[in-house]
Order: C-alpha cells, then sequence, then structure tokens
C-alpha cells in the first residue's frame, strides 16, 4: 500500500476501468484491493471519489452529446 499504487488505482478508475481492472493496472489481485479497502478509509473514499468523478465525467459528456442528438438524451431519463 503506497501512495503510487493507490494513485495508480484512482487513475484507472476515472478513466473508467472497473475495481478489478484498476487492481490489475496497479499491480494487485482484486482480493487485495478488496481487504484494502476495508482496512484503509482513505484508499475507500478515494476510490470512491474516483468513481463519482467517472460518472459525472461520463454524464457530461452525455449532456455535451445530447446538443445535437436526442439519443444521447436519453440515457439521462433514467
Amino acid at each position: 500500500y503506497t501512495p503510487e499504487t493507490v494513485k495508480r488505482l484512482t487513475d484507472a478508475v476515472r478513466l473508467g476501468a472497473t475495481d478489478t481492472i484498476a487492481a490489475g493496472y496497479a499491480g494487485i489481485h482484486r482480493d487485495t484491493l478488496i481487504k484494502w479497502r476495508a482496512r484503509y478509509p482513505a484508499l475507500d473514499e478515494a476510490m470512491g471519489r474516483a468513481h463519482a468523478e467517472l460518472a459525472v465525467t461520463l454524464l457530461a459528456r452525455i449532456e455535451a452529446a445530447a446538443v445535437t442528438d436526442w439519443r444521447a438524451a436519453a440515457w439521462n431519463w433514467a
């Protein structure tokens, strides 16, 4: 558990990686990530923030696309 590993995890999530893919990118097993999230509240918070940032980024892209294509706006109806 290092700051570099946390950065790799959160960078990957911000790009759209699942936790499993982010763990592999960071060089750890998914089970290790699960244990670390339970053990290190700061990591759990950082991962949650990264997932939220991804969601907002994707919603912004949908909104931008909706200006010229109604089908993009349909994604926000759910």
